[in-house]
């Protein structure tokens, strides 16, 4: 117990001077500490000193205004509206503290030019990324006169503005050699497992010092070389993993600027992934020996019925696994880049891009523009509806039409001619059915006499596109249909036919029953499209136009993913496309199991 208590001693202190060590740091400047995670995403931590703030916030409202103003001017010059987030503010005596949560911070813009890259993607792009450091600044700090800024405790240092020895050389943080471009460039290109941030911050006047905390190994930090005199300006310190900066001033003609520069060069650590797939690995291989080899599961199951079903029809088993593989191939491995939705999805960086987790989910939910998401999932729902509700029984209705025609030449005649259009593709349809529907030239204006503009109407739009979908796919329905009443029993035609049953008696007594097996499928597949609202239809039936007098009717969820993506925004498309893939399975799942209830067979 006393040693126990002499622990607790020894950390409260530990603690203790932790926390007087923090304060007297946060009482003497103005801070910003920046936690970057693996992905570039961070948590930002602001302490400004309220004598640096009065000038500017004389008061709490007003610097959470100030502060709240500046966040939406970089919002407004980012990618998107929600790079950057004011997450709390907290005051003491002599601190304003602020919390700041950024998505991944290259992607933040009016801060001047911030890069965060592994060290391949960067070097690929010498133009854009190496010629800075290159250069070393010099369109930056070639018409000012440059010195380092008064609150720092850096060296001092002032020039001539035509004059100007002033590089950007990169420094090892081990060993503290300072190396030539070329050095340090072929050490940039030796590994990609580094990862680099290069910043260009101008203008935080709150701001005194940035410390960048890394989720890695610091390697290299940049440091201010006079090749003249040799001396060391530095305003980049660093620790293992992290790095503290200081601004230095900028004079131009039109006053005082100051700024953050340089770069960092850092080797990730371990990742969380690997970590959790080690576990994961030793956790199943432990559970395989435990049960399988000490419970004896493997030895059971080669004894089991189950093994000898598949020794037995080993042949049957070896023709399946191509079908097998194409499916895991084509089917369920392309599964992975559903996690599109959940990234700022990018082309060059793949399921790398930047995690924004439920954002675009919550778009689709919770939209600031509610009525028009409600009309958008009402005309989805109601346009696939329509189609089942009115497609069904005259695609029933033709398929025992032409299985009743006795003629083999005639029947095989009015089959071949509903498939046609199947083979048609939508932009063929919608010309077809642009001739047909032109207000001056259309052939059913003209059957009708009128003048009607059946593109300025929205009433009869949900009737054209079932009527426009029966055209297109009836013949493949019928042919299905078709198809299964050849597996009807004939002598069950002849005993309806002997008990006094016409025609008609024979449709519902012995056709109908026989392929209600297959209605039931098709329906089941049919509703489980219900939100597959089928756009491309959609696109060509109004000529590309979704807009105007008919957008109130023919306006559906498709529309939103197909804009998401003519603007590049696949993760959104992404999002749109698995949210309609869960709606059906779920949908799926329920005419399933009512199927069942009326004795069919369902498909699960």
């Amino acid at each position: 117990m006393r040693r126990m208590g002499l622990r607790v001693r020894k950390f409260a202190t530990l603690l203790l001077a932790v926390f007087t060590t923090l304060f007297v740091f946060l009482a003497c400047a103005s801070s910003m500490s920046v936690g970057l995670s693996k992905s570039g995403s961070g948590e930002v931590s602001i302490s400004v000193r309220k004598e640096k703030a009065v000038e500017i916030a004389p008061d709490r409202a007003s610097f959470e205004a100030y502060i709240n103003e500046y966040v939406e001017k970089l919002n407004s010059e980012s990618i998107d509206t929600d790079v950057v987030k004011v997450k709390n503010y907290e005051e003491d005596d002599t601190h304003y503290r602020v919390t700041i949560s950024t998505r991944r911070v290259d992607n933040i813009g009016g801060l001047g030019d911030i890069i965060f890259a592994d060290t391949k993607s960067f070097c690929e792009n010498d133009l854009t990324n190496l010629q800075k450091i290159k250069d070393g600044y010099d369109q930056l700090l070639m018409p000012s006169i440059f010195r380092v800024a008064p609150n720092s405790d850096a060296v001092r240092h002032e020039m001539d503005p035509e004059d100007n020895p002033i590089e950007i050389k990169a420094k090892n943080a081990e060993s503290g050699e300072v190396l030539a471009y070329k050095d340090f460039e072929s050490e940039l290109r030796a590994t990609d497992k580094n990862h680099i941030l290069f910043f260009q911050i101008a203008d935080l006047k709150l701001v005194d010092e940035i410390t960048f905390n890394l989720s890695g190994k610091v390697e290299f930090i940049s440091v201010m070389h006079n090749y003249e005199t040799g001396e060391e300006l530095e305003t980049v310190a660093c620790s293992d993993s992290s790095v503290t900066v200081k601004p230095v001033d900028l004079v131009f003609s039109s006053g005082e600027q100051n700024a953050f520069f340089g770069y960092v060069v850092y080797s990730e650590g371990v990742s969380p992934w690997i970590v959790a797939g080690i576990v994961v690995g030793v956790l199943g291989l432990g559970a395989l020996v435990y049960f399988g080899i000490v419970k004896g599961g493997i030895k059971r199951f080669f004894q089991s019925s189950l093994w000898q079903r598949i020794v037995r029809y080993k042949l049957l088993y070896l023709l399946i696994l191509p079908a097998f593989a194409l499916i895991i191939m084509f089917r369920y491995m392309p599964m992975v880049w559903l996690s599109a939705g959940f990234m700022e999805y990018d082309l060059l960086e793949g399921l790398g891009s930047e995690w924004v987790g439920l954002k675009y989910f919550k778009g689709v939910f919770y939209a600031t523009n509610t009525p028009e998401m409600y009309r958008i999932f009402r005309n989805t729902i109601f346009i696939s509806l329509i189609r089942i509700l009115s497609n069904l029984p005259v695609i029933l209705f033709l398929a025992v039409l032409i299985n009743s025609i006795k003629t083999k030449k005639l029947r095989t005649a009015f089959q071949t001619i509903s498939f046609i259009p199947y083979f048609l593709s939508w932009v063929s349809v919608g010309g077809i059915f642009n001739a047909i529907l032109d207000p001056n030239t259309g052939m059913l204006n003209r059957l009708l006499g009128s003048t009607t503009n059946w593109y300025g109407d929205p009433d009869p739009w949900w009737a054209i596109l079932s009527v426009s979908s029966l055209w297109k796919g009836m013949g493949w329905s019928t042919l299905i249909y078709i198809s299964a009443m050849c597996n009807i029993d004939s002598e069950l035609y002849e005993a309806c036919s002997l008990d006094g049953g016409g025609l008609m008696r024979q449709v519902f007594t012995v056709t109908i029953p026989g392929i209600m097996n297959i209605i039931c499928l098709q329906l089941i597949l049919d509703v489980s499209n219900i939100m597959r609202d089928n756009y491309e239809q959609i696109l060509a039936m109004t000529n590309g136009q979704v807009t105007g007098v008919i957008q109130d009717t023919v306006d559906v969820v498709g529309r939103i993913s197909y804009t998401a993506l003519s603007k590049g925004n696949f993760g959104s498309a992404t999002a749109i496309g698995l949210i309609q893939g869960v709606i059906g399975s779920i949908l799926v799942l329920i005419t399933n199991r009512i199927v069942k209830k009326t004795e069919n067979e369902g498909i699960i």
